[in-house]
């Protein structure tokens, strides 16, 4: 027995690292969440936007649930527990359409997109479109493809008339197939670059045309030949821009229209859309990012925007608010019973909820849903149970040393940090507004700074002096330093404080070095009217009040392919060496092939490309740990690692395929922390 033990550990310790880096790597790493609706009572609290739901008629205990870049998600209780079933689908089902004979038939898309105003890169982008057919367990790829490299689909629908014929739209391309997606006609068409299509709804005709709506668009067309008629006239009152949602109640077809300060009108046709008639006019508090609207099976509207609204009066067109303790923002709502016009189910910005009286009183069943859409976390290394995170339109959340999230303040969260010598100092950005706590975070007890209207993302760079607490560095349109808690600014860095580079900019990563804090690496973004319009990354090196270096060169910024076209290419992040002030390494977020990370060991004179193998995504974060020279990043499909002197990228297969945005190591315990925009909060042993 002896010998048996001895040979089983002899081979565990000298067995190459590879046969057991899966099974070691998943007994190291925890999801610790959100998985329920975090403390504190915040009306805009949630654990993550719900973007469409199918309740399975035939048995309502099950539901799937489509969110916004954190997945498909089924449950068989009701809500009570939700299960992921596209782990390996980057953002795979924000939209879905289920078989009208089989609930187990299913097609998703893959569409991500971040919220407007973050760091992160915004271009639309995806894998395209998959197909199971046994509720989710298993995805088949659709044959979707486009001109533009980006394969982003906004939207994908079963026709219920004839289930062999599938439709998808994503930006300015329209999908059709004819086989149960086994092939598929694509059409593209010219718009600018603020009209794309985002919903498809069925012609109430014999003629097989399909109504394709959007931003700044409204169409009926043929799907076997791409002829179009143009609707727009039915939102001409907006002569901005405006969103147009569709929905049908017997052979009625309805259209909900929104413009720019949020005035509505729904308008109905009994011809298929060849003329068009007012019913409704009013605000619903609507905007361009958010509206939807369904018809009860008695015929009553629910319109969504920032809340929701029920029409209570047929006759005289009243509405009256039902949101009750719904989150904020509401982007679909689904009856699934045409027998019962008061069970209804509605998906916001922090969850799902459903409704048995009309509206009337709501239940939240998001369970034990992750979903969280974290811009970032920070830490406190002496504290390891401690952090916190904004979460966009969910608020920023706080993990207390009693292991239990809080909601600590509302509206859109972003950067947070916590304060490595008193713990009671606590700062987070809100709708790009800086805050600071001096009681520990709790709810009530931030207040803004006098500087900081200064701040041009909801998630900017915020960086901790490494040994003066006191001090602080955010990036803004400049790089500034602050003391006194915040209430002193002692200095900043205008670009056009360089010469022959321009006159404005904004600050995409900052890192100071730990062994000599007069070193400070910083990146600036290029803009439009800067020479070069592409970033620029320096290093000072006598604090911010000292000497400039641009270090840009040898990076290879100014490439990009055809999904580039949106925003311009970044510096992500910026990771230093411990012990050495010349050691670092930057990763950048675009799509260029070949050039994602760049190390350089003399201060970022000279750089090394060892992007290596990774794929043509987007780097969003990047950070070196000592104890093990390896370095990680972190990516729009998930995490990856480089060991040293090794030159092969290793993306970690136990990770789901998410957007990780920001990285912290607590170099105390040997803890990564991962934050996601879509699957909340993760930590991995190192």
């Amino acid at each position: 027995m002896k010998q048996i033990i001895l040979i089983s550990l002899l081979l565990f310790f000298f067995t190459p690292k590879t046969i057991f880096s899966q099974n070691y790597f998943e007994n190291k790493i925890e999801c610790l969440g959100p998985f329920s609706l975090p403390e504190g009572g915040l009306h805009s609290a949630g654990v993550g936007a719900v973007s469409c739901i199918k309740v399975n008629p035939k048995n309502h205990e099950q539901i799937y649930i489509g969110t916004i870049c954190g997945g498909f998600w089924k449950t068989e209780n009701s809500g009570k527990n939700w299960k992921c079933m596209s782990d390996n689908i980057l953002a795979g089902g924000n939209k879905f359409s289920v078989h009208p004979d089989n609930f187990d038939i299913i097609y998703i898309n893959s569409a991500l997109r971040v919220i407007n105003g973050s760091s992160l890169r915004n271009i639309p982008w995806g894998e395209g479109a998959f197909v199971s057919e046994n509720g989710g367990e298993n995805w088949e790829k659709l044959p979707i493809s486009n001109s533009s490299e980006n394969y982003y689909i906004a939207n994908i629908k079963i026709d219920i008339r004839n289930p062999e014929k599938i439709y998808a739209v994503g930006d300015n391309f329209f999908y059709f197939s004819n086989d149960k997606g086994k092939t598929f006609k694509t059409y593209e068409f010219d718009f600018d670059e603020n009209t794309f299509f985002l919903e498809i709804d069925l012609v109430p005709d014999s003629s097989g045309y399909v109504f394709l709506s959007g931003r700044n668009i409204f169409w009926k067309i043929n799907p076997q030949t791409g002829k179009y008629t143009d609707l727009q006239d039915i939102s001409s009152r907006h002569k901005e821009k405006f969103i147009v949602s569709t929905t049908m109640h017997n052979d009625t077809v309805y259209s909900m229209q929104s413009g720019k300060n949020g005035a509505s009108k729904i308008r109905f046709s009994d011809d298929a859309g060849k003329t068009w008639q007012d019913t409704v006019k009013r605000s619903f508090s609507g905007r361009l990012y958010i509206q939807t609207f369904e018809i009860s099976p008695e015929g009553y509207f629910y319109a969504g925007g920032i809340y929701l609204y029920r029409l209570t009066d047929k006759k005289t067109n009243r509405y009256r608010n039902i949101s009750g303790n719904l989150h904020p923002d509401i982007r679909t709502i689904h009856f699934p019973d045409s027998a019962n016009d008061s069970l209804v189910y509605v998906g916001t910005d922090g969850g799902i909820s459903k409704s048995e009286n009309g509206g009337k009183t709501w239940e939240n069943i998001s369970g034990d849903l992750c979903s969280s859409l974290f811009l970032g976390v920070a830490i406190n290394e002496k504290s390891p149970d401690l952090f916190i995170g904004g979460t966009g339109d969910c608020g920023t959340l706080m993990h207390k040393p009693d292991r239990k999230w809080y909601a600590v303040y509302g509206c859109d969260g972003g950067s947070s940090m916590i304060d490595y010598n008193d713990t009671t100092n606590v700062w987070i950005t809100c709708n790009g507004t800086l805050k600071l706590s001096q009681r520990s975070g709790r709810k009530g007890t931030f207040r803004n700074f006098k500087y900081s209207k200064d701040i041009p993302f909801y998630d900017p760079a915020l960086v901790q002096h490494p040994y003066k607490p006191d001090v602080f560095y955010v990036g803004e349109w400049s790089l500034s330093e602050y003391t006194d808690k915040g209430e002193t600014r002692i200095g900043r860095v205008w670009l056009n404080d360089f010469p022959k580079i321009g006159s404005g900019g904004l600050i995409t990563a900052v890192a100071i070095s730990k062994c000599n804090a007069d070193y400070i690496y910083f990146a600036y973004a290029g803009l439009d009217n800067q020479k070069p319009d592409y970033p620029t990354v320096w290093r000072a090196e006598n604090g911010i009040g000292g000497k400039y270096h641009n270090i840009t060169k040898g990076l290879n910024l100014s490439k990009s392919t055809k999904i580039e076209t949106k925003l311009k290419t970044r510096i992500s992040g910026i990771a230093l060496h411990p012990d050495d002030t010349l050691k670092l390494w930057v990763s950048v977020n675009q799509f260029s092939e070949g050039n994602k990370v760049f190390y350089s060991k003399n201060g970022g004179d000279k750089w090394k490309n060892i992007s290596y193998n990774l794929p043509n995504i987007p780097i969003n974060c990047i950070l070196f740990n000592k104890k093990n020279n390896t370095l990680y990043i972190g990516t729009d499909t998930g995490l990856f690692r480089l060991e040293k002197k090794s030159e092969t990228w290793e993306k970690l297969k136990f990770f789901p395929v998410t957007v990780v945005s920001e990285l912290k190591l607590n170099s105390i315990t040997n803890e990564l922390f991962i934050a996601t925009y879509g699957r909340g909060i993760w930590k991995m042993m190192l």
